[in-house]
């Protein structure tokens, strides 16, 4: 079907194309952040485009796989090996930055240790929160391969108070107010893109430069080579760049 759109798209000028079909593929955590922030304004842009999004749980080389055999038009990952066999196959766009965030439950103890007059401070060190109770997913999932990664550069290992997966759900007990945990997201311009709650806090956890390469990852749009993309696509494309792409370093 790929295919299909793609041979028919070649009859028509790129530059007037305003409507056709967009698939998009992308982790469940990930589709309830990023989602919010891209298809309203793309949607507004082009409403004659027909959207679909895919939130599954596969892999990283699971999505890849399904775009190479043409049942995506685009996908979104975290994780890019120049060495695999299929690299030289996609390419990669990297839309935007991703950072370790505390999401602090404004009941916790660490909430009144943490925040004053109301106001949470602009970041937290991991060696003054590594005490803390955390919900986390299960190792399986590369957000918290990043968290016990971290806590290994400090020599810990962290406190898991229950383990809840995905990192969505161990989100939406925060919100409660009564629970924390850290969970990798969008970073731009010095603060996470995502929803506010008025029962919890975000707040970023500090990278040192020996943290950065454990505390932060590059997020990619991802789509085949040998696809023509045609002007709704390209747009997407640069839409996802101009929202998302940090501009400003934590740092």
């Amino acid at each position: 079907m790929q295919g299909y759109r793609q041979l028919i798209h070649t009859f028509k000028d790129s530059a007037d194309i305003c409507s056709g079909d967009l698939i998009l593929s992308l982790s469940v955590k990930r589709a309830i952040s990023l989602l919010p922030i891209l298809l309203p304004p793309y949607i507004k842009r082009y409403p004659n485009v027909q959207i679909k999004t895919i939130a599954d749980m596969f892999t990283v080389d699971e999505r890849e796989r399904c775009l190479l055999e043409g049942k995506y038009d685009f996908i979104i990952n975290s994780y890019h090996n120049p060495n695999q066999y299929h690299s030289s196959d996609m390419e990669y766009i990297q839309i935007g930055t991703e950072r370790v965030i505390l999401f602090l439950g404004k009941e916790t103890k660490l909430a009144q240790k943490l925040v004053k007059d109301g106001q949470p401070p602009a970041f937290v060190r991991l060696e003054d929160i590594a005490d803390e109770g955390f919900l986390l997913p299960s190792p399986a999932y590369g957000g918290r391969y990043m968290v016990d990664s971290m806590f290994a550069q400090i020599n810990r290992k962290p406190r898991i108070l229950a383990q809840v997966s995905p990192v969505c759900v161990s989100k939406s007990m925060v919100e409660t107010g009564h629970f924390c945990t850290l969970s990798a997201e969008i970073y731009k311009d010095g603060s996470a893109l995502t929803a506010k709650s008025e029962n919890c806090y975000t707040i970023p956890v500090w990278l040192t430069p020996e943290m950065e390469p454990y505390g932060s990852r590059p997020i990619y749009l991802i789509y085949k080579k040998s696809m023509s993309l045609v002007s709704f696509q390209q747009s997407f494309i640069q839409m996802a760049v101009d929202l998302l792409s940090e501009t400003n370093s934590q740092n």
